[in-house]
């Protein structure tokens, strides 16, 4: 039983600490993360944003808003 709530953590911890680019998208249209906080998570993935309008503007443009 330890072993299962163990995985079901981990997976939970893995989910938030390293979110996919539309997790971060979606977080910070949500208000869970500001925007200081997206555009870190963003350039940790890997992902890079030139937009006008900032990183809001970079998840609408790619998609990752609807």
């Amino acid at each position: 039983m330890k072993i299962l709530f163990g995985i079901i953590i981990g997976f939970a911890g893995i989910w938030w600490f390293f979110p996919t680019k539309d997790d971060i998208c979606q977080r910070l249209y949500d208000g869970r993360y500001t925007e200081e906080q997206a555009t870190a998570k963003w350039r940790m993935r890997g992902g890079r944003y030139g937009s006008g309008s900032g990183l809001i503007g970079t998840c609408r443009y790619k998609g990752y808003l609807k």
